[in-house]
């Protein structure tokens, strides 16, 4: 990659990161939807007489289809988002390289010329 090109690639990586970290939140936000659905049943359920009862039968309902899918989703999501995370460094790291490497052919050339 050329030098010029790679803060545009660097901000098309920044927008990826950003998408998915919205990813992320709205994911996020439907498993706390579904926690608390799961503990406002829990609390006005009378049959339920001490903590573990009511323990038991939490992990339970999280252990549903409904809140599992929901919980491996906002993991899977997160896991991208690291690794978008982890390109988008990779490239900030290659653009100082190479911005060092274009230094040092610079300064080589001013040596020469000052000898």
């Amino acid at each position: 990659m050329q030098l010029h090109e790679y803060p545009r690639a660097i901000a098309t990586q920044q927008l990826a990161v950003l998408t998915a970290e919205k990813f992320v939140r709205n994911h996020q936000e439907e498993v706390n939807r579904l926690t608390a659905k799961i503990d406002t049943e829990i609390a006005f359920n009378e049959v339920l007489k001490n903590d573990t009862q009511r323990k038991t039968v939490r992990k339970t309902m999280m252990d549903e289809q409904g809140y599992r899918e929901a919980a491996e989703c906002l993991q899977a999501a997160e896991d991208k988002l690291k690794e978008m995370t982890i390109d988008l460094q990779l490239l900030i790291n290659q653009f100082s390289i190479a911005k060092m490497i274009e230094r040092r052919a610079i300064a080589e050339i001013e040596l020469r010329v000052a000898a």
